[in-house]
């Protein structure tokens, strides 16, 4: 029993739903950290979260980013309205919102590569929504702005610094090198970072998120990290391709050129429906150099195998990335 259960029926008639059966989960992160989900007749999702998670401004913002996401044919959780004609309303200190609830298997739990069908759907979306009902804050991929959750700095120079720190006792020329590449990529998007055509997206499509129906997408949940991107780079973060893990059984040259063909394999899968301009195509690579060594699975794994017998692939594969 959750400490609002009894309160269901109350909260569920600013909607005019009446309800038989309820399903809590938990996803709370402390007791200042409320993430209530309270699922009724297996039809919607009742929320309850604190109110620096989340506001009817952002509501409406992940609402009209679902009717986006369905206009190109995928389900998504999208947000039913009160008989006042808003998202949510406040109870105590909680903010309290209703969504629809999507009953299908997740491809994580089918074990199911997704990765070219969402490659199509992030073409599509692109194609229709560039620079079209951007909201104000940035997703989690963001380079040079700062998306929410980041501080002082974006999540991949955080990353890069951290690598940087790892490496600067174990080979400090090597350290300073990736410090430039990081550097001059930056300089080279900056040239042009302002005018790169952006869209707003849902911004996590781990596999958790990707729903399955008959062995093929269907639609996507969790639109906690939504927000606008610049295209190329989300393109390019949601196709990354290296498994830094494979350095234990294939030379180094093999998981790298691996990684950019099957990048690539799916980047052409994106530009069936969406079309490079010339500021884009100036630094796509650049983008592409950060991502791909900056990721924070990448930097998390390379930290890993410098500190093991793989120190040496490690390195390897790091100065490969960064010579080209």
């Amino acid at each position: 029993m959750g400490k609002y259960s009894d309160k269901l029926a109350f909260f569920l008639q600013e909607y005019g739903i009446k309800y038989k059966d309820y399903e809590l989960i938990d996803s709370s992160r402390g007791d200042n950290d409320t993430r209530l989900n309270y699922i009724i007749d297996k039809k919607y999702v009742l929320r309850i979260n604190d109110q620096k998670l989340i506001s009817e401004t952002k509501l409406k913002e992940i609402d009209d980013l679902c009717l986006r996401y369905e206009s190109i044919g995928l389900l998504t959780p999208s947000l039913l309205k009160t008989t006042k004609d808003t998202y949510s309303f406040i109870y105590e200190d909680k903010i309290i919102y209703l969504s629809k609830y999507l009953n299908y298997p997740s491809s994580e739990e089918l074990n199911l590569n997704t990765s070219k069908e969402m490659a199509y759907y992030l073409g599509k979306l692109a194609s229709l929504y560039s620079d079209k009902y951007l909201c104000q804050h940035n997703s989690m991929w963001s380079l040079i702005d700062l998306a929410p959750l980041d501080n002082k700095v974006d999540e991949k120079q955080e990353n890069a610094d951290e690598l940087i720190c790892e490496l600067e006792e174990i080979d400090s020329i090597l350290a300073k090198q990736i410090k430039e590449f990081n550097l001059n990529n930056r300089e080279k998007i900056k040239e042009v970072y302002k005018e790169l055509p952006r869209c707003v997206y849902q911004g996590d499509l781990n596999s958790s998120n990707i729903l399955i129906d008959n062995n093929k997408v269907i639609g996507l949940i969790d639109f906690n990290l939504f927000g606008t991107e610049v295209n190329i780079n989300c393109f390019l973060n949601e196709t990354n391709c290296l498994n830094v893990d494979l350095i234990k059984e294939k030379e180094v040259n093999e998981v790298y050129t691996l990684a950019i063909s099957k990048q690539d394999e799916l980047m052409d899968i994106v530009f069936e429906n969406y079309k490079l301009n010339e500021k884009e195509k100036r630094v796509y690579e650049n983008y592409r150099n950060i991502t791909l060594l900056f990721q924070y699975p990448t930097v998390s794994a390379l930290i890993s195998y410098l500190n093991s017998e793989y120190k040496e692939k490690a390195l390897e594969l790091i100065r490969l990335i960064i010579s080209h």
